[in-house]
C-alpha cells in the first residue's frame, strides 16, 4: 500500500477540525446555518494555512445531502456529513458538480471562456455548481476581465470560490464582487499542538522541546510544518529528539548563542571568534544563528523595559536567562547590536561566504563598545602621541596680496583682534575645565531614578562630550572676524537662508559698510529686475542669519540700480572726444537699430517681452 504523506492524511474534512483560523471558520458557518450565502468568496493568505481547504470543506457543506431540503434558518447544520455521495465525492475528488481549476496551468483568455460556457447549465448531482479556481492572481487581464459579468450577477446555482496567496495581483474590480477572507500564519504554539497530536496518533516517539523548532521554522504554514516532521521522521527513524531536529534544520542550541552574546558583552574577541569557528564546523546555517542572537536581543530588550514575567513565558532561552543577560547589558546597547545585525543581514547576499560576513558582524558588535574615560589612557602603540585637552587657537592666514591693494581698514581690524585672540589664548583651558565639570556633575545628578544594574552606555558620555564641544564652539565663536566685504561671499555660503534669498544676495553688488558699535550697516545694489523679487521677509530672515553667525547685529538696505545709474555710470567711464572715432559695419548697424528700434519686429517684440532698453 502506498504511503500518504501527513499533509494529505491529515488535511481537514470539516470545519471543527481547522485550526489557526477561528474567524473564518465562524464567518463560514453562521452563512450556511442561516442561509446567507455569498455567490463568490476569496481566500486569501501565505502557503499552507487552509486555503484550500476550505474552500473544499464550504463545497462539501453547500452539496451536504443532509442540507438538500430547504429548512427554516438556524437549523441547517453547518458541518458536512462526510458519508453522503457528495462529501465522500469532494473528499475523493471525482464529485462533477465541483469543478478545480488550476489558475496557473489555465491562464488564457479561452480557458476562462470555456469555463464560463458550462456555467449556465444545471448541476448534476448537487445543489450547486461550485467552481474552485485555485492561484486565481495567475489569471491575465483578459481573463480577468472577461470573468467580471458572470463573477458579479451568476446563476442562483453557481458559486465561486478563489484562492490566492497574492491578493494583491488581483484587480480591485474582481475583489469587490467577492467576499474576502485573509487567513492569517498559524501560531508557533498552536503547531507545536496540533504536531504532538498526530505523531501521538501516528504511534511516533518524540520528545516535547523537539516540536518548537519545528514549529517556528514553519513560520505559520501547516503544510510546511507536517512536510518537516516527514522528512523529521526518515532522519530520526521514528525517534524525535531535540539535538536531531536542531541538526536536521541547521540550529545551535541556545546555550551557543548565550555564551557568544556574553562574549561580546565582556569585549573578549578571541573566545568570540574561536566559537564562531566551531559553529562554522557544524552543518549549520550561519543565517540562521544570527537570527538566534538577533530573537535574544529583542527578548532581552523586551525584558529590560517590561518586567512582566508573563510576556516571555514561552521563551525558549528562559526567563531567568534573559534577566541576567539584561542586567550585564545597557538597554542602548541591546538596541545597538540588534540593529548592526539588522543591518548586516542586508549585506548578506554581496559577502564572499557566509562565515566572513557572520565574522563581520560579530566583530562589528565588539568594536562599537561603550566608552569609558580610562580608554584616553591608555598608551598608544609606536611614536602615536595621545591627544591632550589643550586647544591650540591658529590664526587663518590670509591669502598673498600685495601691498598696494592693503588697505587702512584691514589694518585697523587686524590690531582691534589681536588682543581679543589673545585673551581668549589664556582663558580657553579654563573654559574648558569649568564646562566639564559642569557636565559631568549634571550627568551624575539628572537621573536619579536610573537603575544601578544597568551599566553606563555610551550615551551618557556622548552627553558630555557633546555639551562640551558646544560651550567650546561658543566660545570660540566670538574670535570670529566680523562681517566684511572680502568674507561676504564665504558668509553666504555657510549661513541657512532659503534658496531664493541666497541667490538674490549672491546677485547683489556691495556698495558700502558703515559698521558702529551697537551694529553692521550694510549697503547693496541689485538691478531692477532683482529688485522687483526682494522683498521684506528674505531681509529679516538674512540680518537674523548673519547676526547669529558673526554675533554680532547686522543690518542689511538694498537699493535698485536704475537706468539712471547706470547711464551715470558710463558717462564716467565715456571715452576722450580727441582720440580717433573708428566704426565698423557693427557699430553702425547698433546706431541704426537705436534711431529706429521699430523697425526691427523681432527686437521690438522682445524689448516690450521683457521690459527692455536698447543701450
Amino acid at each position: 500500500m502506498s504511503y500518504q504523506v501527513l499533509a494529505r492524511q491529515w488535511r481537514p474534512k470539516n470545519f471543527s477540525e481547522v485550526i489557526g483560523q477561528d474567524y473564518t471558520v465562524q464567518a463560514l458557518k453562521n452563512a450556511i446555518k442561516n442561509q446567507r450565502l455569498h455567490h463568490a468568496y476569496l481566500f486569501s493568505g501565505t502557503r499552507g494555512v487552509g486555503k484550500t481547504t476550505l474552500a473544499r470543506i464550504l463545497a462539501k457543506s453547500l452539496n451536504c445531502e443532509q442540507n438538500q431540503a430547504q429548512k427554516p434558518q438556524n437549523t441547517v447544520n453547518p458541518e458536512p456529513c462526510g458519508v453522503c455521495h457528495a462529501c465522500m465525492g469532494i473528499d475523493q475528488g471525482n464529485f462533477v458538480d465541483l469543478i478545480e481549476v488550476d489558475a496557473a496551468s489555465k491562464t488564457r483568455v479561452e480557458d476562462t471562456r470555456d469555463l464560463l460556457e458550462r456555467v449556465q447549465y444545471m448541476p448534476a448531482q448537487g445543489r450547486y455548481k461550485v467552481y474552485l479556481i485555485d492561484e486565481v492572481h495567475m489569471l491575465s487581464n483578459h481573463s480577468f476581465n472577461s470573468l467580471l459579468k458572470t463573477l458579479e450577477e451568476p446563476p442562483t446555482h453557481v458559486k465561486f470560490l478563489l484562492a490566492t496567496t497574492d491578493p494583491q495581483k488581483i484587480p480591485a474590480t474582481v475583489i469587490s464582487r467577492c467576499l474576502q477572507f485573509h487567513l492569517k500564519p498559524v501560531a508557533e504554539k498552536t503547531i507545536a499542538a496540533y504536531l504532538e497530536q498526530i505523531l501521538t496518533q501516528e504511534h511516533i516517539d518524540f520528545e516535547s522541546t523537539a516540536l518548537l523548532p519545528i514549529a517556528r521554522h514553519a513560520e505559520g504554514s501547516i503544510r510546511d510544518a507536517l512536510s518537516l516532521t516527514d522528512q523529521m521522521i526518515a532522519f530520526t527513524d521514528g525517534q524525535i529528539t531535540q539535538q536531531q531536529v536542531h541538526s536536521m534544520l541547521g540550529i545551535v542550541h541556545t546555550e551557543v548563542i548565550t555564551s557568544l552574546l556574553e562574549q561580546i558583552i565582556a569585549q573578549d574577541a578571541g573566545t568570540a571568534l574561536h566559537q564562531i569557528h566551531q559553529i562554522s564546523q557544524h552543518t549549520v546555517d550561519l543565517l540562521s544563528v544570527l537570527d538566534q542572537l538577533l530573537e535574544l536581543l529583542q527578548q532581552i530588550a523586551v525584558t529590560q523595559q517590561v518586567q512582566d514575567p508573563q510576556i516571555l513565558q514561552n521563551s525558549i532561552y528562559g526567563q531567568e536567562v534573559l534577566n541576567r543577560l539584561g542586567r550585564k547589558l545597557a538597554p542602548a546597547d541591546t538596541q545597538l547590536f540588534y540593529q548592526i545585525g539588522l543591518m548586516g543581514k542586508k549585506d548578506w547576499h554581496i559577502a564572499s561566504n557566509s562565515l566572513s560576513c557572520f565574522t563581520m558582524i560579530i566583530l562589528r558588535m565588539l568594536a562599537f563598545k561603550p566608552y569609558t574615560p580610562a580608554q584616553d589612557t591608555k598608551k598608544l602603540p609606536g611614536n602615536i602621541q595621545q591627544p591632550t585637552s589643550d586647544i591650540q587657537h591658529t590664526t587663518p592666514s590670509a591669502p598673498p596680496e600685495s601691498s598696494e591693494r592693503m588697505t587702512d581698514s584691514s589694518d585697523h581690524t587686524k590690531r582691534r583682534m589681536q588682543p581679543v585672540q589673545s585673551q581668549n589664548l589664556a582663558t580657553s583651558s579654563a573654559t574648558v575645565s569649568s564646562v566639564t565639570e559642569t557636565v559631568a556633575e549634571t550627568a551624575d545628578t539628572s537621573h536619579p531614578d536610573t537603575p544601578s544594574e544597568f551599566p553606563k552606555s555610551t550615551t551618557q558620555h556622548r552627553v558630555q562630550e557633546d555639551a562640551t564641544q558646544h560651550s567650546l564652539n561658543k566660545h570660540l565663536h566670538k574670535q570670529q572676524p566680523l562681517l566684511t566685504q572680502d568674507n561676504w561671499q564665504e558668509c553666504l555660503a555657510r549661513i541657512r537662508i532659503s534658496a531664493f534669498a541666497a541667490s538674490l544676495l549672491k546677485q547683489a553688488q556691495w556698495l558700502r559698510q558703515d559698521q558702529t558699535q551697537n551694529k553692521n550697516r550694510i549697503l547693496l545694489q541689485l538691478s531692477e529686475g532683482h529688485y522687483a523679487l526682494w522683498k521684506d521677509a528674505y531681509r529679516q530672515e538674512a540680518e537674523q542669519a548673519l547676526s547669529a553667525a558673526t554675533t554680532f547685529p547686522v543690518q542689511i538696505e538694498i537699493q535698485c540700480l536704475t537706468t539712471e545709474s547706470l547711464s551715470s555710470v558710463s558717462e564716467s567711464v565715456k571715452p576722450d572726444a580727441n582720440e580717433p572715432k573708428q566704426q565698423d559695419k557693427g557699430t553702425t548697424a547698433k546706431q541704426n537699430a537705436k534711431k529706429d528700434p521699430v523697425e526691427d519686429p523681432h527686437l521690438d517684440r522682445l524689448l516690450k517681452t521683457f521690459d527692455g532698453t536698447l543701450v
